[in-house]
């Protein structure tokens, strides 16, 4: 999804999407493809949610030049939108994954294995 994963929103991602593939997987190409936008949405909220607790930070304790609360309540709907963003396409996920069913190895041993 990202150009390069060496930086924080790339691990964000990695660990977002291994957690998506072991509650949800294994992932047929276009569910995956849609898991790795889920899990970028969850970047995203993250960011926002950074973005949001630094400038009240900085509203609070900052000297000198401070976010105004326009700026704060904007930042509150950006994190709010884009937690909206990501909630609607995690169900959408689920609702995809809920349509196969899941057959896992372990699944298979104590069933007996294939008969």
């Amino acid at each position: 999804m990202f150009k390069s994963h060496l930086n924080v929103r790339g691990v964000w991602y990695r660990e977002h999407f291994k957690a998506l593939d072991q509650r949800l997987g294994p992932f047929d190409q276009v569910t995956r493809e849609y898991a790795g936008a889920v899990a970028a949405l969850w970047c995203e909220f993250r960011s926002d949610t950074l973005a949001l607790e630094a400038a009240e930070r900085t509203r609070r304790e900052g000297q000198g030049r401070r976010p105004s609360t326009q700026g704060i309540a904007r930042l509150k709907k950006r994190a709010a939108l884009s937690w909206g963003s990501y909630d609607q396409a995690l169900v959408r996920l689920e609702a995809l994954t809920a349509t196969r069913p899941r057959s896992t190895f372990a699944d298979a041993v104590r069933a007996g294995g294939p008969r």
